[in-house]
Formats: structure tokens, sequence, C-alpha cells
């Protein structure tokens, strides 16, 4: 999508509040250009000395800014974070050996959501200890997009409408991208990768892509993909976890039929083909070297080497090699671990059928006894049965971010277990799978 240029602005400045020796005046022009539909602008400047450059912006003050430390004579800088529905404003500056340059603050016209776009209620309001942004893929009965929302429960960046074989959308700082799977037509499917300001790319995912992926620091793609295996005349679908590269090439770095055999359990799907052992969550650490997967039907979670699929342990289920004390989990969904990796949190979704209430769980993981110690626990007073989906996501300061997936209510807890910020999505609205965002790029001023 090309840019659209909506103003250039010449302003003066006299750098650090004097004249040069020869009196001349230092001109700054800002364009600001827009590239999609989103509170999202890209600001351009060029300085006739080097100098280093941020954007400061916010609603109704100067609350935030985007830094652009290398040192240079063109500026290029995304500004996103704004919520819809609400103009804004922005400043451009930039320091040199001359001084400090700066443009006026100018006035940015709200962006207005499209109607169809599913706007979560805030029925409670956010704690001063409640920051970030919330990334879902929402379904409704308006169509899915991916969604980012403030703590406000308004949205700051959207997709285009899609059809979601992935749960999950992706945000890479360090690119600037959000990313999504998506289904197309013939029954495939696609990765969309897409800046902030709405420049999209695609990349191939195999077929039988779904559920859950997470992008890798190089930008390539860890996702789950269905290995079919006929077995006693029935075809099943099992599991695999397949990289893709950005170029859409793959390799296979684990299969489920490498050591679990079928044990006659399953769903079919919209298909008609039987899935076992169901991947649905899936989580890489930070040195990108370990995967944890949860199985849905053997009810485990499963530790992967990436390096040579590997499983490293198995917690949970008939196959545990690991001792769980106190209460189990089933059905489970989203595992995450801690940077230290003894803490794994998790959804476990219950038993639907026996309207078993969803819970939100942490077990404490003694990995020289491959003891997993139940830890604690959340179930927002019963209320949650029949959930499908969910997300357990540690914050700072002892909080926990939770999604209770189908019940279409997401909530962040304090250290003690105080709802500190929720968001009620409307009657047949869900949030899939959630991601927290830190920041958009900027920080407060």
């Amino acid at each position: 999508m090309l840019p659209t240029p909506l103003l250039l602005l010449a302003c003066t400045a006299t750098p650090g509040g004097h004249s040069d020796a020869e009196g001349a005046e230092l001109l700054l022009e800002i364009e600001v250009t827009k590239g999609n539909d989103t509170p999202v602008r890209r600001v351009h400047w060029s300085t006739s000395e080097e100098t280093t450059g941020a954007v400061q912006f916010g609603v109704g003050e100067l609350a935030w800014q985007v830094m652009d430390d290398a040192l240079g004579t063109e500026h290029d800088v995304l500004v996103a974070g704004m919520p819809a529905g609400e103009d804004w404003l922005l400043h451009a500056v930039s320091e040199g050996p001359s001084g400090r340059w700066a443009s006026e603050v100018v006035s940015i016209p709200a962006d207005y959501a499209p109607p169809e776009l599913p706007v979560p209620a805030l029925t409670v309001a956010p704690s001063s200890a409640v920051s970030g942004f919330l990334l879902t893929p929402v379904r409704g009965t308006t169509g899915a997009f991916l969604i980012a929302y403030d703590t406000e429960a308004r949205p700051v960046w959207w997709s285009p409408e899609f059809s979601p074989r992935g749960f999950r959308g992706r945000y890479s700082p360090s690119r600037g991208e959000m990313a999504w799977l998506e289904g197309v037509s013939g029954g495939s499917e696609q990765f969309v990768v897409a800046t902030l300001d709405g420049d999209t790319r695609t990349v191939p995912a195999p077929n039988s892509s779904h559920q859950d992926f997470v992008r890798l620091a190089d930008g390539s793609f860890l996702v789950f993909v269905m290995d079919p295996r006929t077995l006693e005349g029935t075809e099943v679908q099992g599991e695999s976890l397949q990289s893709v590269a950005e170029d859409g090439s793959t390799r296979t770095v684990w299969t489920s039929w490498d050591r679990w055999t079928w044990d006659g359990t399953g769903k079919v799907t919209d298909t008609g083909l039987l899935e076992w052992p169901h991947g649905n969550g899936l989580f890489v650490n930070a040195e990108e070297t370990m995967a944890a997967v949860s199985l849905f039907f053997p009810g485990s979670i499963v530790e992967i080497r990436l390096a040579d699929g590997y499983e490293e342990a198995v917690i949970g289920g008939s196959r545990s090699d690991w001792t769980i004390s106190g209460d189990t989990f089933q059905s489970q969904h989203s595992p995450y671990l801690s940077a230290d990796g003894n803490t794994l949190w998790l959804m476990d979704n219950g038993l639907a059928s026996n309207q078993v209430p969803a819970e939100a769980r942490a077990y404490a993981l003694d990995r020289s006894t491959r003891t997993a110690t139940a830890s604690w626990v959340f179930d927002d007073g019963g209320a949650h049965t029949t959930v499908l989906l969910g997300d357990v996501i540690p914050r700072e300061n002892g909080a926990t971010l939770v999604n209770w997936g189908t019940a279409g209510v997401t909530q962040q807890l304090d250290a003690e277990g105080v709802i500190e910020w929720q968001f009620d999505f409307p009657l047949g609205t869900i949030p899939l799978l959630v991601e927290h965002l830190p920041d958009l790029g900027a920080t407060p001023l």
C-alpha cells in the first residue's frame, strides 16, 4: 500500500535558543504520511548536519516518544499506539552539533475503526500498574480481525478481515511487523506479515498449518502442522512442528508419531478427518532452543528441543515422565514458561462435558526431581465453564494476564489475585489467543 502524504510543515528554529554566528536560521521540515486506515503515522525530516531525532506525541499532550538514535541527516520514524476516535498531537525534534531543532506541534485528525471491528466493554478500568497493549485475533459475527487494543479497550491497530487458520497474532518489535496465519482459496494457508503502516507481504505455509505459531528472531516461523497417517483403516491427523523460512522453505522439527501412539481418541474436523493429539498452544524460550507445546487429548505439556526434536519433558497425561504434586490439569491450552524455566503457566480448560470450570494455573518446576508442584490457581469464581482456548501470561510484579477464550473475558490480576483490569467482549465475539505487547516502539516522556 502506497503511503498517503498528509502534511508537510516547514518550521524555523534557532538551535539552542540562539542564532548561529551569521544569524542564519535552521529550517526543519517534517512530512507525515499514512499507509493504512489505522492511527499510525510515518514521520520524515531532513537536517543539514548529522543529528539524532525523536517524535513526541500523545492525546491532548506530548506524553510519548519514539527515538531515532542513529546520527544522520535523514530521519524516518514510525509512530503507533494512538487510539482510534481521538485527535492527537505530534512534534519532531533533532539534536546535533548546532543544538536542538524542533518542529511546531501539529494536530493529527482522528482515525475511526470500521464499524464491524469488535470493541470490548471496559468492565474494570485499568489500575496504574496496567500498561501496554493486548493483541488478539477476534472472531465474531462480522468476521475476524487481528486487533491491538490499549488498556482502555480502544483499538490502536487492526488488520483487514481474514479467515483465521491460526488463533494467535504475533508482533516482532525489532521488525515493527505483525503476523497472522490465514486460510486462502483452495484450502491452503499462508502467513501474512504487515508493517504497522500497511506494507504487507505473504509467506506460504505448509498445508494444514493451524492453531498457533511463533515468529522467530530471524523472521522464520514455527507452526503446528497436521501430519496424517492411516491407522487401523482410519486416517488420523497427527501433529508436527515445522519451521518455515521467509522464502517458504520448510523443515520438520518434530512429529507426534516419533514417540506417541494413537489411543483411539480425538475429534472429527470440519473436513471429516480425525485429529489427534491436537497441538493447541506453543511457546518458545528466549534463546530459541526449546519449544513447549500443549497436546490437548493426551493432556500433556511437552518440551521439545528445537535442534533435533528430542522430547526433554512430558508433563501431565498418561505418558508423563514428571510427577505432578497437587492438582493436575486437563484439556489445557497455551503453556508459558518463566525465563529461568522453573515456572509453568497454562489454561486448564477442565471437562466441558461435566461443566468443570476452567482455571488459570501455575506450577513450580523442580528439574532435579522432575516434579511439577501446583503453586497458583485462579478460577474467577467458577464463572467460566465449557471454555475453549485461553491463555495465562505472567506480567511484572507478580501480576497475571488471563484470557478466558470463548468466554469472551480477558483480565489482569495483581499478585494478590485482585482483578485490576478487565475487557468483556460482545456476545458471540471471541478473543482467540492473546499476546501482551509492552509497547509499540514508544517510551513515556
